[in-house]
């Protein structure tokens, strides 16, 4: 169940979502779009980019793989989203970078109900996902 944020009135705070990029600072490999939301103090923002990828670039150096991971982000305000949906300006962020050339390996986004762009199941993120890794490993610049 989704928490909801309150003030110190007990006003319901609303959540933005918030668009990423993924990428290696490195090689500007981009590894995966994404789309999440945050909260008016951020801890989305904070478990999700700091959290979650520099724990997943650690446990690639365990394994003698080295990435320097940076994450771009913009949170989308209530009023850019009056005519299209958070939903859209993500896929449009990501097609521009396929169009680009990008292959995102990491992201493994669904294309419809049954099909992902990687063409499995589960996360395309490497350190959570066997099957990403070796996908991954076999296709990398």
């Amino acid at each position: 169940m989704k928490q909801q944020l309150r003030n110190e009135f007990g006003q319901r705070l609303e959540t933005q979502p918030v668009i990423y990029v993924l990428y290696d600072r490195t090689t500007g490999e981009v590894y995966k779009v994404g789309k999440t939301s945050v909260g008016p103090l951020a801890q989305n923002l904070n478990e999700r980019f700091v959290n979650e990828f520099a724990r997943g670039g650690s446990t690639l150096a365990t394994m003698g793989i080295n990435v320097d991971l940076a994450v771009d982000f913009v949170i989308l305000k209530p009023s850019s989203l009056q005519s299209a949906s958070a939903q859209s300006f993500e896929t449009a962020v990501r097609e521009s970078y396929e169009n680009q050339g990008h292959k995102m390996y990491w992201d493994n986004s669904k294309i419809t109900k049954n099909e992902t762009r990687l063409g499995f199941s589960g996360s395309g993120l490497p350190w959570l996902n066997p099957q990403a890794l070796a996908n991954w490993l076999a296709n990398r610049l």
